[in-house]
């Protein structure tokens, strides 16, 4: 009787888990088109923020400019940086 009650199932479970997936590749794409690249930070180990920075905001927003102060440019694990990210991300 469960047997046969989950094997009915299956095609629904199957259903579903295709239209999530559908609504994620959806958000995922939308999320590549707008934070593309938006979730990199800066590490500096040897300086300071405000050192850096000539208007004082203590903050480094351009990849070559973190690159010419000696830091390191860095990627958060979730990112959307591509679709398969994003999904996961968005997970």
């Amino acid at each position: 009787m469960a047997i046969r009650a989950l094997s009915n199932a299956i095609f629904n479970v199957v259903s579903v888990l295709v239209i999530s997936m559908l609504f994620f590749m959806i958000f995922g794409i939308l999320g590549v088109n707008y934070f593309k690249g938006e979730f990199s930070y800066c590490v500096l180990d040897h300086t300071t923020w405000q050192e850096v920075r000539e208007d004082g905001s203590g903050r480094i927003f351009f990849k070559w400019d973190c690159i010419n102060y000696g830091g390191e440019w860095e990627t958060r694990k979730q990112n959307f940086d591509n679709i398969v990210e994003a999904m996961m991300t968005l997970f």
